[in-house]
């Protein structure tokens, strides 16, 4: 696991803010994919943020039990 993906998990723990992490990353995802639609990652910034916006009305991990293992 990179240091990157642990500090997201740990910010994601912590909610050491007074916006919820997880709105302001959805929100970074969603304005990154909006300028820079041209690129691949803006295509993986929209790809994220659209299956973010589909979990809302069903919900579906990929890795499960590895989320479930690392929030025990």
């Amino acid at each position: 696991m990179t240091t990157t993906t642990k500090i997201l998990i740990d910010e994601l723990i912590e909610q050491g803010h007074p916006e919820q992490v997880e709105n302001v990353i959805y929100h970074a995802l969603k304005d990154y994919a909006e300028n820079n639609k041209q690129t691949w990652s803006g295509a993986i910034a929209f790809s994220i943020k659209s299956r973010l916006e589909d979990a809302e009305e069903r919900p579906a991990l990929m890795n499960a039990d590895v989320i479930e293992k690392i929030f025990e």
